[in-house]
């Protein structure tokens, strides 16, 4: 099988669609790179299904930053298309905010296993937070610790000294 082609070198939006309700394995690869996966950047651009330059993505997440940021959920468990309240896609991070690039690069930032307390306290000390948010945020956490002890049940439960 010959290797992917790579798109031309271009610098305007790519049009998104709601992941969720299907589409092509590129849009959802490109709507997980401003999801989640962002901070392997010198990566992404060598990929043949990602984004030709580092504009290209910006623009991109300036053209469908609804649609990516309304990607949201309460269930700790479908979080593979969505992110947490309290959470923000990779794409805000690095096109809105002020955060220090080594956070912008480390992948562990942005994963979906674990509640990123860091973005909750950064949304908070910025005011940030939407409207219903922080409850929002209070239901979610408590599922956690919910699926934590089912799944813990008998054992040690893992410290949060390993968060960011």
């Amino acid at each position: 099988m010959p290797p992917p082609r790579k798109r031309a070198m271009k610098r305007q939006a790519i049009a998104l669609t709601d992941p969720r309700e299907g589409g092509s394995t590129e849009n959802l690869d490109l709507v997980s790179t401003l999801l989640y996966d962002g901070g392997c950047m010198p990566a992404l651009l060598d990929d043949a299904a990602q984004f030709s330059s580092e504009e290209e993505m910006k623009q991109t997440w300036q053209a469908n930053r609804e649609l990516l940021m309304g990607l949201v959920t309460e269930d700790p468990l479908k979080t593979d298309l969505a992110l947490m309240p309290g959470q923000r896609a990779w794409g805000y991070w690095r096109f809105e905010s002020d955060i220090p690039p080594k956070v912008l690069e480390n992948p562990e930032a942005f994963t979906t296993y674990r509640y990123q307390d860091w973005q909750l306290a950064w949304l908070r000390k910025h005011g940030q937070l939407l409207p219903g948010e922080a409850e929002a945020v209070v239901r979610v956490k408590a599922r956690i610790a919910e699926l934590q002890r089912l799944l813990w049940r008998g054992k040690d439960l893992p410290s949060d000294d390993d968060s960011m």
